[in-house]
């Protein structure tokens, strides 16, 4: 189905939030790859990567987090007024305010915003990481261990309607599938 020109007037963000190695940013390029090949405007962009603009590892300060999703929200927003109609965000949103900074920064609230939050294993999540060359304390057992177990007390927080998908359990191609057809209101 090709999408309507009412569709594409839309603004859509699509909120990829997780934790570490639920597959935040695999899920979404694959969303951004698979919008742009139906011939929408999108972007992705990932939070972790803006934080790394704005200060070097170890990727821990509050402040600064706090800046990267203002940063985030700002991009997203000048993507928005640049014709783009698709922003995925990939990152950690468990949190209200994570999450009001977020949408907060987006301006105007003519936003439709998706919030989707991904679930992994511990086994998985340490799998996944420790077979990534480019992670660094994530690999660690100590440190993934109970960063995944507090997640997953943050999930038990979120709205109840929020869509949570444990990644250990499909794809991430029929995933992305599913969040596409989902942003563009499909069946």
């Amino acid at each position: 189905m090709v999408p309507t020109e009412a569709t594409e007037s839309r603004r859509r963000l699509i909120v990829i939030n997780g934790s570490i190695a639920s597959g935040k940013s695999t899920l979404s390029r694959l969303v951004g790859a698979k919008l742009r090949r139906r011939g929408l405007a999108a972007a992705v962009i990932d939070l972790d990567l803006v934080y790394g603009m704005l200060k070097d590892d170890p990727k821990n300060d509050p402040k600064c987090w706090q800046s990267a999703i203002q940063t985030t929200a700002a991009f997203a927003t000048a993507l928005f007024n640049r014709g783009v109609s698709h922003v995925a965000i990939d990152g950690e949103f468990s949190t209200t305010e994570s999450r009001d900074l977020l949408i907060g920064g987006l301006n105007d609230g003519s936003v439709e915003t998706t919030f989707i939050t991904l679930i992994v294993s511990y086994p998985e999540a340490l799998r996944r990481a420790q077979a990534d060359p480019t992670r660094g304390v994530s690999k660690d057992p100590k440190f993934l261990e109970p960063h995944i177990a507090e997640f997953k007390k943050s999930v038990a927080k979120l709205p109840p309607d929020e869509w949570v998908v444990d990644t250990g359990m499909i794809t991430a191609n029929e995933l992305a599938l599913r969040v596409v057809k989902r942003a563009l209101n499909l069946p």
